[in-house]
């Protein structure tokens, strides 16, 4: 099936499937990483936060939305691939 529409074509090609699983999942274990030291610091000091702001805290403040917005990319890009198979433009008779 071709897609026809300049900016619809656009979007497919912004959120491609294959390219945003690959950049969803490297966001995803990227913020899962940085998490891990702080979960580290927690399990270390007897299962409680550090009193002080450490390096561990600011990674795993930056990971958390990592992984929340791979997510939503990830969802963002199923979206757009399926009502692009779904919707047909306007105007246009496909054969199928």
């Amino acid at each position: 099936m071709r897609y026809v529409g300049r900016k619809r074509s656009t979007w497919l090609h912004f959120f491609s499937y294959d390219r945003s699983v690959v950049l969803s999942l490297g966001a995803f274990v990227t913020g899962v990483l940085l998490c891990t030291f702080l979960v580290r610091e927690y399990v270390a000091n007897g299962y409680a936060l550090p009193g002080e702001f450490t390096v561990a805290n600011y990674l795993c403040v930056t990971g958390l939305p990592l992984v929340v917005s791979s997510f939503a990319h990830f969802v963002t890009t199923l979206v757009f691939q399926l009502a692009a198979i779904r919707v047909k433009p306007r105007g246009l008779h496909l054969a199928e």
